[in-house]
């Protein structure tokens, strides 16, 4: 049995064919035939294979240094904003504040 380009199914169940998000990521052919750098045994080659990201265009790439830097920076910037907003909502109101409040309250 063999696929058509863009459609994938298993090899413990060669029948039951799925259509693939990613056309170029199903070659087509015999059961579990994905495009290089894609699990085959993934469910319609969806996922890189370890070691690997997948791009803006789809393709799998090798992940570098740089990958690894940005993640961890957006992972550090994301930290630091919620700490920031965690202490800036549960900062205790000045009293001064609260005084312009109640007096704004009564005097308009």
């Amino acid at each position: 049995m063999t696929l058509k380009a863009g459609y994938w199914s298993s090899k413990a169940d060669p029948l039951s064919i799925f259509k693939c998000l990613e056309v170029e990521a199903c070659l087509g052919g015999m059961p579990e035939s994905c495009a290089a750098g894609r699990q085959s045994s993934s469910l319609v080659c969806a996922k890189c294979t370890e070691g690997k990201i997948r791009g803006d265009n789809g393709e799998c790439f090798p992940c570098s240094a740089e990958s690894y830097v940005q993640a961890l920076g957006i992972v550090f910037f994301v930290h630091i904003v919620i700490i920031v907003g965690y202490y800036w909502v549960n900062a205790p109101v000045p009293v001064i504040t609260n005084v312009k409040l109640v007096m704004g309250l009564f005097l308009d």
